[in-house]
């Protein structure tokens, strides 16, 4: 019995195959939550509103998407070349917030 399972373990690790990617990723570097009546942080530099995405935290969305298309499209050929969206779901709040 040991043996069995011993052998439907390992042919279970051998045999794996990659079905679904996920990436959380919550957000990058965001301007000050709290702000002045004119959305003036500490520094006095203007935002648009608290939490705002700057453009240190946009870079980083770029880079991870970067890193998600280089390993999973280029090396892993787990997606299509071409963007298909059936293959692709994202979601996303409609504003550059908290």
């Amino acid at each position: 019995m040991k043996l069995l399972i011993l052998y439907l373990t390992f042919h279970f690790i051998l045999s794996k195959k990659l079905i679904f990617v996920l990436t959380h990723f919550r957000h990058g570097a965001r301007a000050p939550v709290s702000l002045d009546e004119k959305n003036y942080d500490l520094f006095k530099q203007k935002w648009l509103y608290p939490g705002e995405l700057t453009v240190v935290g946009q870079r980083m969305h770029y880079l991870i998407g970067r890193h998600n298309h280089e390993r999973y499209i280029n090396q892993m050929n787990f997606l299509l070349k071409n963007f298909h969206l059936m293959f692709k779901i994202i979601y996303n709040i409609n504003r550059n917030s908290l």
